[in-house]
């Protein structure tokens, strides 16, 4: 796939979001799921690169540090030696997900992604971009971190710094027990 497919393959995804966004958020339904601070982070499936089904829901009462990705994103390669080393820190008490949008990416890639930077925490392939798009992503890199009630706590659009992940994950591990 050429980049300037791919960068058209991301701005469908986008469109239709926000379009899917304007419509529910007309309805005036509240929402129990919801992929914005303070709310419960909206449940998902996917097959891992070892081809079992991971969904979120298995990590209940965990930390989980979800983060969107693309092979092909320079900002997305940028911040992954940072990421690896934040799994080697935090790893022991953080679950760490790896969410590549597939729809946008090629399996081989992926592959070729998690070999390059040595990944070792799970990566999840987003086939139809169905999790990107009830999450709101609107753009790549985009990481979120949820605490044991399941609720997101932050979220980072675009690449993070290394500082800006130190600080993230401190204040994600140091959170109270609710």
């Amino acid at each position: 796939m050429t980049t300037k497919n791919r960068w058209l393959s991301v701005l469908v995804v986008a469109v239709i979001v926000a379009a899917v966004s304007l419509i529910s958020a007309g309805r005036g339904q509240a929402v129990a799921f919801s992929p914005t601070l303070g709310h419960r982070a909206p449940l998902f499936t996917l097959k891992s690169l070892a081809g079992q089904s991971v969904s979120l829901s298995q990590f209940a009462g965990k930390l989980v540090f979800v983060n969107f990705f693309a092979s092909w994103c320079p900002p997305c390669q940028a911040e992954t030696p940072d990421l690896v080393k934040m799994y080697k820190q935090y790893g022991s008490r953080v679950q760490f997900i790896g969410v590549d949008l597939t729809s946008s990416d090629t399996e081989a890639d992926v592959r070729k992604f998690v070999a390059r930077y040595g990944i070792t925490y799970p990566v999840l392939l987003d086939q139809e971009g169905a999790v990107a798009q009830s999450y709101q992503v609107l753009g790549i890199p985009t990481s979120l971190f949820i605490d044991r009630s399941g609720v997101i706590v932050a979220k980072a659009e675009g690449g993070m710094s290394s500082a800006l992940m130190q600080k993230d994950f401190s204040q994600l591990v140091n959170r109270p027990v609710a």
